[in-house]
């Protein structure tokens, strides 16, 4: 708004002072009055706001350019005008070298004045809201890291941020492997923000949790009319990520038959919707993600090998959290802060013996599980520091009280498929209570309970 744009006029001479007041009032500045240089830095020395001054440089006592070289020092916030007769001209185009935002002789058409006075409010209005928007995507971007960041100094998680860094840089696609609850998801959108792509789209598609008979729709899109109710034109993931980044999660649920149609359009970059003949180019960065071991999924004929290898340019193994254990205590204090915030509660953190005993235990759903337990612990918690017994209760899926298998030397599938039907009676077969226990989401249980054939 104009009117919380301050100016202050400098000037002795009290016709002229008022003529450039009701000049600039009528156009909705609001105006300082000064006299004098002295009484003009007594005023912004006493606090008061000021974004342009303009200044005679006739003035009694210090004249209006020493008074500008003072402003430069003392008040750089404060832009200034020179406001000059004939005589003083080769002085004022000095101050405009100096910084003043431009010099006007005293005989100077008043839209002269009103000019500059307006560019210099548009520039400044300009800088205001660019220093705004820089700071709301300062914050926006630290927020972002703050929900996605990958939490760890182990050489483990410093591999893994360290190759996230690196391939962010290329457009090739990347495979990323890991047990659930690891933070693939948080790897692919930490590839996105760093990479060119970071100010378009990240789309991201669980594959698991879609019905088979629409994955093709939802991937590439259709026309109306292809299929029974196709009452209109969709489109697909692929054509909504051109320019983006799409990810998609749980990549070894795609069935066989549209395998072969994913690999042309990753050789391609050309998409053809279910009931078109016509292409569309897309410009995608691809990123993919699994629990599969795939290469186990292509011996038996899952999963296509040329599709295996198209999709694995670049490959990051997240670990597991029994693969970076020494992080325990910065992953429980994360989650304990997050969860202190979320539900206002004063919880400090874990005892030294309770992380010991965190890293003791096994953890299947890794560290989304870790996440689920401190959540339960933070809201049950009655004392600031969570000690060591608080961990041996059903909130634990981990703990001594529900940990009857895992102690044993089982396979991972085998203790993973012990664990989801322990969880489902403990649970009474509630898939989204089971889910939770386990520290997974509900379509990946869904895909788990597929992969293992649990009734």
């Amino acid at each position: 708004m104009i009117k919380d744009f301050r100016i202050q006029i400098v000037e002795d001479n009290a016709k002229h002072l008022e003529s450039l007041t009701d000049l600039l009032e009528q156009k909705g500045y609001s105006i300082i009055q000064a006299k004098s240089a002295e009484q003009a830095l007594q005023q912004l020395e006493a606090g008061e706001s000021c974004n342009l001054a303009i200044i005679d440089v006739k003035l009694p006592g210090m004249n209006g350019l020493e008074l500008f070289k003072i402003y430069r020092t003392r008040f750089p916030q404060v832009s200034a005008i020179i406001y000059t007769g004939n005589a003083e001209i080769e002085s004022a185009v000095d101050t405009v070298r100096l910084g003043a935002v431009d010099y006007l002789e005293k005989g100077d058409k008043a839209d002269n004045l009103l000019l500059v006075v307006r560019k210099e409010y548009e520039r400044q209005l300009f800088e205001k809201e660019n220093l705004l928007l820089t700071d709301a995507l300062d914050r926006k971007s630290k927020e972002f890291i703050e929900r996605y960041r990958l939490i760890g100094k182990s050489k483990a998680m410093t591999n893994v941020l360290q190759r996230i860094k690196e391939y962010a840089a290329h457009d090739a696609t990347v495979l990323i492997t890991g047990e659930s609850g690891t933070g693939k998801e948080n790897a692919a959108q930490l590839i996105h923000y760093y990479s060119s792509r970071r100010d378009k789209p990240f789309i991201k598609i669980n594959v698991a949790a879609m019905p088979r008979e629409l994955i093709e729709s939802e991937l590439f899109g259709h026309v109306k009319g292809a299929f029974s109710g196709a009452i209109s034109t969709r489109t697909g993931c692929f054509e909504l990520a051109n320019g983006a980044t799409l990810f998609l999660d749980e990549v070894g649920e795609i069935p066989v038959g549209l395998q072969v149609k994913l690999l042309n359009v990753l050789q391609d970059r050309k998409i053809t919707k279910v009931g078109s003949n016509d292409a569309i180019e897309s410009d995608f960065r691809l990123i993919v993600a699994t629990n599969h071991n795939l290469e186990d999924d292509v011996e038996s004929g899952k999963f296509r090998l040329d599709l295996y290898y198209r999709i694995k340019v670049f490959e990051l193994k997240m670990p597991s959290l029994q693969d970076h254990l020494e992080d325990m205590d910065l992953l429980a204090a994360h989650f304990v802060k997050k969860f202190s915030q979320q539900y206002n509660k004063y919880v400090e953190g874990f005892s030294p013996e309770a992380i010991v005993e965190l890293m003791k235990m096994a953890w299947p759903g890794n560290v989304r599980q870790l996440e689920h337990l401190v959540e339960c612990l933070v809201l049950d918690t009655k004392n600031p520091i969570i000690d060591s017994d608080r961990l041996f209760s059903p909130l634990n899926p981990s703990s001594n009280s529900s940990s009857i298998f895992l102690g044993t030397s089982l396979k991972i599938d085998e203790v993973m498929k012990e664990l989801m039907k322990h969880c489902l009676r403990l649970t009474d077969g509630n898939k989204s209570k089971a889910a939770e226990l386990m520290g997974i989401k509900r379509p990946t249980l869904y895909a788990m309970i597929r992969r293992y054939k649990i009734s």
